[in-house]
């Protein structure tokens, strides 16, 4: 079957049933996900922190 959007969840034929991945179904996903940093940045966060957030992610990046 295509690759819609949606798929496999509105596909008739797997109604029903409870859709599992493992990691090695989506080694695209794992890939990038294993390089992706998630950071939480609070709407109240001072400049200066956010600032120094920012010096020390551009840090880690130069050094890969």
């Amino acid at each position: 079957m295509a690759r819609s959007k949606g798929y496999p969840f509105n596909d008739p034929a797997n109604e029903g049933r409870r859709m599992k991945y493992c990691r090695e179904d989506i080694p695209q996903a794992d890939d990038l996900l294993g390089r992706t940093l998630v950071m939480g940045i609070a709407v109240k966060m001072p400049q200066e922190k956010i600032d120094a957030i920012k010096m020390g992610i551009a840090r880690a990046a130069k050094a890969l």
